[in-house]
This record gives structure tokens, C-alpha cells and sequence, in this order.
């Protein structure tokens, strides 16, 4: 919820607008060179900019978190009662994960559906097999269906590539 992440950037921060400088610097020093946001939630803002290869970046460093990771592979979570609301089971809607989804896929390993009237649909996928971890990033789609048969074939193709090792050597 919006007013979790405006929370969270006040705790962690000081003040939501510290937070997002703050996140914008944390991106330039991942690697993102073409992404810029406003706010901490990622509601559609007209300077928000961003692009499928900042977006494998930032997912390749959340990845590499064991809570992140658990997050965005939870396929169902049960929210208890609380003395505002009735508790709610949610549900994962990336259909890569669901076995009662027709686009299931068993390497899939989470992240990040999204839907808003500038972006359109959008995915960002993870998936691992043999020891290897692949990230694809489905942008502006018309459908969402779209993207989770896109997502499996991009994972089937480079999962059927020979994996190459690289050798460092020092001299």
C-alpha cells in the first residue's frame, strides 16, 4: 500500500522526499544510467522514467536478498484481522508461479507484476536452472497474458543456450 511505502521511506529516511534522492543515488550506483523516480511507491508519474535493463539491475540486487526473494516468490498470504479490517488471503498475481494458471512455469522464481495507465502492462520475471539465475522485463504489452508467454519463452531459449564460463586470470 502507498501509505506502507510512505512509512517505511519516513522511518528509514527522515522524510519521504530524503528517501527518494536517496533511492534515486542508490540506483546510479547499481548501474542504472536511464531511471529516475518521484515518489516511493511507484504510482504513474509523468518524470518517472525507467527501462527494461535498469529494471533487470535492480531486480539482480533484490535477488541477491533472502527476504526479497521470499517476498516475490509468495504465492498466497493470509493478513490477519486487524481492529480496522477483516483479514484477507492474498494472492500472487504472477501467473508464472501459480499452478492452476496455464502460463505456470516450474523454474519461474517471482518478482513484480504491474499495470498503470502509462506503463500498461509490465513484468518483471526470475527464473533458475542448473545453477543459473535468469531476469526478463516485459514492458508496455497490451495484454498481460502477453507477457507471461513471452517471459517463458525468452527463459526456455537462453535456459537451452550452453552455459559459458568465464575464467579470470591474474598475471
Amino acid at each position: 500500500a502507498n501509505d506502507a511505502s510512505n512509512a517505511i521511506a519516513e522511518y528509514a529516511s527522515g522524510s519521504i522526499s530524503k528517501f527518494v534522492v536517496e533511492m534515486n543515488e542508490y540506483l546510479q550506483r547499481i548501474g542504472c544510467k536511464d531511471t529516475y523516480f518521484v515518489d516511493v511507491h511507484g504510482h504513474h508519474h509523468p518524470k518517472h522514467i525507467t527501462t527494461p535493463y535498469d529494471m533487470a539491475l535492480l531486480t539482480r540486487e533484490g535477488l541477491k536478498n533472502p527476504t526479497f526473494r521470499k517476498m516475490v516468490s509468495t504465492i498466497t498470504y493470509k493478513r490477519p484481522d486487524t481492529n480496522k479490517q477483516k483479514g484477507i488471503t492474498m494472492v500472487q498475481s504472477n501467473k508464472l508461479l501459480r499452478k492452476s494458471s496455464p502460463y505456470y512455469y516450474s523454474k519461474a522464481i517471482g518478482v513484480k507484476t504491474g499495470n498503470g495507465s502509462g506503463a500498461r502492462d509490465t513484468l518483471v520475471a526470475a527464473a533458475e536452472h542448473d545453477g543459473r539465475t535468469l531476469i526478463a522485463v516485459l514492458m508496455n504489452t497490451e495484454e498481460r497474458k502477453h507477457n507471461f508467454e513471452d517471459a517463458k519463452r525468452l527463459f526456455e531459449a537462453a535456459f537451452s543456450e550452453k552455459k559459458v564460463a568465464k575464467q579470470l586470470i591474474v598475471a
